[in-house]
């Protein structure tokens, strides 16, 4: 047959330049990972590589977003800053203003007050002017009354 023996797998042995065998076997060599491991492993790979690239993308989006609210903090800070220089200016003016209504308010009690006074005046010289008229239209029936009595007394006739 020929030279070469053979030799089971699970014992691969080589041999050294002094001639000592040495064993040679791998752990692979004898329990090797089943197909469906390995599949399983690819598998994990590609999903965590997809979800990697994922958060890649999000980060951008987030960023931007990031970037964005940064630009509207910086400008309500500015607009609070403007505020409160402000804000001394708009105290003293709403205090003059509240002095000016309280002010204003007075002079419209004060005022409210005189016109009642003189409603009060004009209703008691409405009624004044009414008994006026009342005894006006007295005398002017009695003197028509006394006319017509000295004209009758005369001989005279009324028109």
């Amino acid at each position: 047959m020929s030279d070469v023996t053979t030799k089971p797998i699970n014992s691969i042995e080589s041999e050294t330049p002094k001639g000592k065998k040495r064993n040679r076997a791998s752990t692979l060599d004898f329990a090797f990972p089943p197909i469906w491991v390995m599949g399983v492993a690819v598998l994990l790979v590609v999903l965590m590589t997809v979800l990697s690239g994922w958060k890649i993308v999000n980060l951008e989006y987030e960023r931007a977003d990031v970037k964005a609210e940064r630009k509207l903090l910086e400008h309500d800070l500015q607009t609070y800053h403007a505020i409160r220089q402000e804000l001394p200016v708009l105290e003293k003016r709403h205090q003059d203003l509240t002095r000016e209504v309280s002010d204003l308010l007075g002079k419209v009690q004060s005022e409210r007050t005189v016109m009642d006074s003189l409603a009060i005046q004009k209703d008691a010289v409405l009624v004044e002017l009414e008994k006026a008229k009342a005894e006006a239209r007295e005398v002017q029936e009695a003197s028509q009354a006394n006319v017509v009595e000295l004209r009758e007394g005369c001989g005279q006739k009324t028109v």
